[in-house]
């Protein structure tokens, strides 16, 4: 039963580091595409329906 839980974490621990590292390469964006679509939002939300 030990030798499952060990093979358990270890593929629970792959799997969470895969997705960790998957998360920050989304993350790594360019600031000034990020701050050309934050100004126009704020554009946007200002504006009357």
């Amino acid at each position: 039963m030990k030798p499952f839980l060990q093979s358990l974490l270890l593929c629970a621990l792959l799997l969470f580091s895969d997705v960790a590292q998957a998360t920050y390469h989304l993350g790594a964006v360019d600031p000034q595409l990020t701050a050309a679509q934050s100004h126009a939002q704020t554009r946007l939300n200002g504006r009357p329906p």
